[in-house]
């Protein structure tokens, strides 16, 4: 008898899952731990209108639940919202419009520069959506930023302009590289300027010259995510 209660002594105990969700994930393993259970944090996070990130939104097994002593317990993490606001970025140059706007986890698909009497030069006129519009994360953005005042008249179809384009490649988790290609639209027609491998998150810059007025596109995996009309 007592051989049988020294073994049933050094069985695991019964231990209820502590009530974590809607805790900061810190915390919450340190409560988790403090109960006898191990802890994996799964790395892809859950969006979330009602938890805020780095809180814990859900478990497995759930809160309440009773589980034997040194049971793991896998804890999904909240990302926030899946909505965020576009910033307001008018009359900003557009270096720091493009990274208000990246750091808004939105994306730039189209670009256009044209003339405006009183905004200088490479500054915004308007984003769409309109400032403080709530979009989800990942949304495309427009912007319309000025040329300057001064309009280039009686342009000859010879005279050859020429611009330094910059793009940040999207940051595609599932994709190791892929081809950009930027095509370049202008008074002569359509050409490729540009055809190779690169990899997601990737800075890309080329300079990109044409005859008159030109339209940009630039493609990842085959997927249009910026136009440049100049």
């Amino acid at each position: 008898m007592l051989a049988f209660n020294f073994w049933r002594s050094t069985l695991p105990h019964d231990v209820k899952i502590p009530a974590v969700e809607g805790v900061n994930v810190t915390q919450a393993q340190r409560d988790l731990r403090s109960a006898g259970l191990h802890v994996e944090v799964l790395p892809r996070r859950q969006f979330s209108e009602t938890v805020p990130e780095d809180h814990v939104v859900t478990l497995d097994p759930p809160v309440g639940r009773l589980v034997k002593e040194g049971r793991t317990v896998k804890v999904v993490v909240s990302a926030g919202s899946a909505f965020t606001k576009v910033p307001e970025v008018r009359e900003l140059p557009e270096g720091m419009a493009r990274e208000r706007i990246r750091e808004a986890e939105l994306r730039i698909a189209t670009e256009e520069y044209v003339v405006h009497k009183t905004i200088p030069l490479n500054r915004v006129i308007a984003v769409t959506p309109a400032p403080g519009a709530k979009v989800k994360r990942g949304s495309a953005v427009h912007l319309k930023i000025s040329q300057g005042a001064e309009v280039q008249e009686d342009l000859s179809i010879s005279e050859l302009r020429s611009s330094v384009l910059t793009v940040e490649l999207p940051d595609d988790a599932d994709i190791e590289s892929a081809e950009v290609r930027i095509d370049v639209t202008d008074d002569e027609g359509m050409r490729t300027i540009m055809q190779e491998q690169r990899h997601p998150g990737e800075t890309v810059i080329e300079t990109v010259q044409g005859v008159g007025a030109m339209t940009v596109e630039v493609f990842f995996a085959d997927r249009l995510i910026l136009t440049r009309k100049l």
